[in-house]
């Protein structure tokens, strides 16, 4: 598989002391689960902060991630990887939307940047 190529070069091989699993092992599983899910769950507020962030605040990396700033904190910025973010709504949508594909107001914003720049 490509993506097997695509997170060796990404991220370390580490194990997890808790699951012993290494975290590329981890990612590749859970985007393997994103694919049997459904279209995420995105309410009207997080479209409008996407809008916004879209508008000013999302940059493009040679290596293809995105790097999206705070809505809150002017000082931070969040990485988006294969349509993943580091920020804890990403890391907590999954609780309140279970068997959804995750998503934040910054992946929204990195597609909504896409789209604009495709057209």
């Amino acid at each position: 598989m490509i993506c097997d190529h695509i997170f060796k070069l990404i991220l370390p091989t580490k194990s997890s002391k808790k699951s012993g699993k290494s975290v590329t092992q981890k990612i590749q599983n859970d985007v393997e689960a994103e694919s049997e899910s459904t279209a995420p769950v995105v309410n009207e507020r997080t479209i409008k902060k996407a809008m916004e962030l879209a508008k000013k605040s999302v940059r493009q990396n040679d290596d293809g991630t995105f790097d999206v700033g705070s809505s809150t904190n002017p000082d931070k910025a969040y990485r988006i990887v294969h349509m993943r973010c580091d920020c804890m709504g990403f890391r907590n949508y999954s609780r309140r939307h279970s068997g959804t594909n995750p998503t934040c107001s910054h992946v929204e914003a990195v597609k909504i940047f896409q789209n604009s720049n495709n057209t």
